[in-house]
């Protein structure tokens, strides 16, 4: 079962490789908009960021929005499905909407931020999302090729951050 599960990981891994650049090409040629949702899960005083498959840089756990699907709704499912956690939707706290132009596409992006006691175990879906870590804000903001939706939550936040941050931890 388990060799089975890594091999239907793989073959969604190279779907979203191969696809993702064909998507991005048909975004330059139509210039789509899109509804998403983003979250910053918070713990300890560092936040979650993935590692996609198909895209290189550091972002948020997030994703797009079915349509008439609720933002809150939409949210939990992301990260059930990209890094196994389970959250009430009441533990997602209301950032205000992101507007920008990413990969030819316009994105309005529901951004959620949730504050956890402890970094939880993950289980990264291993086709979109192949990896997880925890990192302090601070570092982050030097980090190049960050996504431009995880930039935006580390240009809204105004809380001081420490002077030393350490390492990246997992």
């Amino acid at each position: 079962m388990a060799r089975a599960r890594r091999l239907a990981n793989l073959l969604r891994r190279l779907v979203y490789r191969a696809g993702f650049p064909l998507a991005r090409s048909w975004w330059w040629l139509t210039r789509p908009s899109a509804t998403g949702v983003a979250v910053a899960i918070v713990a300890q005083g560092r936040v979650l960021v993935v590692h996609q498959s198909f895209r290189k840089g550091l972002g948020l756990v997030g994703g797009g929005l079915r349509p008439g699907e609720d933002p809150r709704a939409g949210m939990v499912r992301e990260l059930a499905e990209e890094v196994g956690l389970v959250l009430s939707p009441d533990r997602l706290r209301v950032l205000p909407v992101l507007e920008l132009v990413h990969e030819w596409r316009s994105l309005r992006v529901h951004l959620f931020e949730a504050e956890l006691p402890e970094q939880p175990a993950l289980r990264p879906d291993g086709a979109e999302v192949v990896a997880v870590s925890w990192h302090w804000p601070a570092e982050l903001r030097a980090e190049p090729g960050l996504h431009p939706v995880l930039r935006g939550w580390l240009d809204s936040r105004a809380e001081p951050e420490p002077a030393t941050c350490g390492g990246a931890g997992r």
